[in-house]
């Protein structure tokens, strides 16, 4: 019950007299505090519980920590040398700036000894950590709310290698991981000897098993790559809190990133390489890209990978040598590997003379991708079929706002009812647009729900959209757990009934709606949009409101749509030899008018 503090507080004791007064108690003198600490608790106890307890000497417990505190003296205090502090309180941020992700550290013993070299080594014994945040039923079992770690030291290894433990929360899911958050920092490299080579040996400090882990705090999240005992990699989350906080990528973005680079680190792991090794031989890599089929779970597993894929994979790769060799973790010698640096002219419009020459990189392996075609769309039958296998109106108003109004599924999971105006005239709520309409706003949800678009847009509705939306607003009051959630796309069911869906619960109902359709084809949420854009496309529309509608930022991203489709270029193909009969005809014709003549 209190085995781990009442051992800790005696250790504890038995350092702060050599601090402080410079006497080095015997083992039977530990034993005695021990014990005394053990009284003190159980009369508290009895005081605050009113049980009556045996003498402590029948506790199996209290036996326990008599042998604890004599394996700690015979293999651990004879390693660990002289103490420097005890009870020391540290602090630190996940992120700058994330008050709610602060973490506060109370590191019970630190000592400094020698080594094998004899250099001077700094060990930790102890480490408890508090958090916010902490699950409600773990405070109410401990009034300090920490995570003892009893037995856990690193000997021989020096600070900037101390692990650093806490817990994540997941707010609403009842249940709390203890997950070790990341390393501290590399050693610094003007500390190094000249002529040393940087290198990082994943195999060295990391257990195979990588995978991509999520980092939730109240306000914002993040994902990381953590080994097969959840040990974050350092160079990974260094590069992809970067790229979530200092560049504003997306928490998608970071999710597809850090399983990119969980694969490319269990490669390197399987293979024996270290980071440097891999990068100088990146071909090995690609290549076992290409020719291994996908293991993960999900749409593709067991086949082998694209080259549009393969090419995302390594573009992840090449961007976390960047950043390992921006905060000198690496040397630039990785990113000759990598790049190829070439000359060319940039000749911007109208320019005649007086041409520049820059400078350009480019990747050295990069795999040859097929000519973008115009994507799979969900023919009509099939998207009649898709509604008539619906039970809700919600599940209806899903398909609609997909397929007739060409919303990404990020966008569809994160409108909110002030973004819904079925009205003929808004002006009553503030809004001047003149129709039925719905507004896509720029926005991220911890669940993973975000906008691709950092652009807000309008898009108009019609009918159908209308009619779904009407009366799956009338289900939706119903239910009466929904009522404080502002989203507009609830669960109806389920234990999580009334709170918002998910782009994971999305995909899930249409992978059902497709199998109950009876298509041969999982309809994805992006095939929806991609009938909605052919839609528009068939219906005469330009390039430019095509664009609009979808959110597309650059045009480039909407011209797949015009491209020619299969009926098309029959078309054209029976045109041309229609016209090629005509004139075959006329030319008969000719000459039989000639030979009567």
């Amino acid at each position: 019950m209190f085995l781990g503090s009442r051992v800790d507080d005696a250790l504890s004791l038995y350092y702060r007299r050599i601090l402080e007064h410079r006497e080095w108690l015997e083992l039977d003198q530990v034993k005695d505090a021990y014990r005394e600490l053990w009284s003190a608790e159980l009369e508290a106890q009895e005081q605050e519980l009113g049980v009556d307890w045996q003498d402590i000497h029948q506790h199996a417990a209290f036996e326990l920590g008599l042998q604890a505190l004599e394996l700690t003296f015979e293999q651990l205090v004879p390693k660990l040398g002289e103490p420097l502090a005890v009870q020391r309180r540290v602090e630190f941020a996940l992120a700058p700036g994330l008050v709610e992700w602060t973490v506060v550290c109370y590191l019970d013993l630190e000592t400094r000894g020698c080594g094998l070299t004899g250099e001077e080594i700094q060990r930790v014994v102890d480490y408890k950590v508090k958090t916010n945040p902490i699950n409600q039923p773990k405070a109410d079992r401990d009034s300090q709310a920490s995570l003892y770690l009893a037995g856990r030291w690193l000997e021989g290894q020096a600070v900037f290698r101390i692990r650093r433990y806490s817990t994540v929360t997941y707010p609403g899911q009842g249940f709390t991981r203890r997950v070790l958050l990341f390393r501290a920092a590399f050693r610094p490299r003007h500390g190094l000897p000249s002529g040393t080579v940087l290198d990082l040996d994943l195999a060295a400090v990391h257990q195979p098993g990588f995978r991509p882990f999520l980092v939730r705090g109240e306000v914002s999240a993040y994902w990381t790559v953590y080994d097969g005992v959840y040990e974050p990699v350092e160079v990974a989350d260094c590069y992809l809190r970067r790229i979530r906080f200092g560049s504003g990528k997306a928490l998608g973005t970071t999710r597809m990133y850090a399983g990119n680079l969980a694969l490319f680190f269990e490669f390197c792991v399987a293979s024996g390489r270290s980071l440097r090794r891999a990068a100088l031989e990146f071909d090995r890599f690609a290549h076992y890209l290409a020719v291994t089929p996908t293991e993960r779970r999900g749409r593709g597993q067991g086949q082998l990978r694209s080259p549009e894929r393969v090419n995302h994979i390594l573009g992840s790769v090449r961007e976390l040598y960047r950043e390992a060799v921006a905060r000198g973790q690496l040397d630039g010698d990785v990113l000759r590997a990598q790049f190829s640096v070439e000359r060319g002219f940039r000749l911007p419009v109208g320019v005649v003379e007086g041409q520049q020459m820059t400078l350009h990189e480019r990747p050295r392996h990069r795999l040859r991708e097929a000519k973008r075609g115009r994507p799979p769309t969900v023919s009509f039958e099939q998207f009649a079929a898709l509604m008539g296998a619906c039970r809700t109106w919600r599940d209806r108003s899903i398909l609609a706002l997909l397929g007739r109004a060409g919303l990404r599924c990020g966008e569809a999971v994160t409108l909110r009812m002030s973004d819904v105006h079925l009205a003929e005239s808004s002006l009553e709520v503030g809004c001047s647009e003149p129709g039925p309409h719905l507004h896509v706003r720029a926005r991220e949800d911890l669940d993973g729900g975000a906008t691709k678009s950092r652009d807000p847009r309008i898009v108009p509705a019609d009918d159908l959209v209308v009619f779904c939306l009407d009366q799956y607003l009338l289900e939706r009051a119903c239910v009466p757990e929904a009522a404080g959630c502002d989203r507009l796309l609830v669960n109806l069911a389920s234990a999580y009934r009334g709170d918002g869906m998910t782009p994971d619960r999305l995909g899930a109902l249409l992978d059902s709606l497709s199998r109950r359709a009876g298509l041969e084809q999982r309809v994805t949420p992006h095939r929806l949009r991609h009938r909605f854009a052919s839609e528009l496309e068939a219906a005469g529309a330009g390039l430019v409101l095509i664009q609009q509608l979808l959110g597309h930022r650059r045009i480039a991203s909407s011209q797949v749509y015009v491209q020619p489709g299969a009926a098309a270029l029959r078309a054209a193909v029976e045109r041309a030899s229609g016209r090629t009969r005509m004139i075959a005809d006329a030319v008969l014709e000719e000459k039989a008018s000639g030979g009567a003549g």
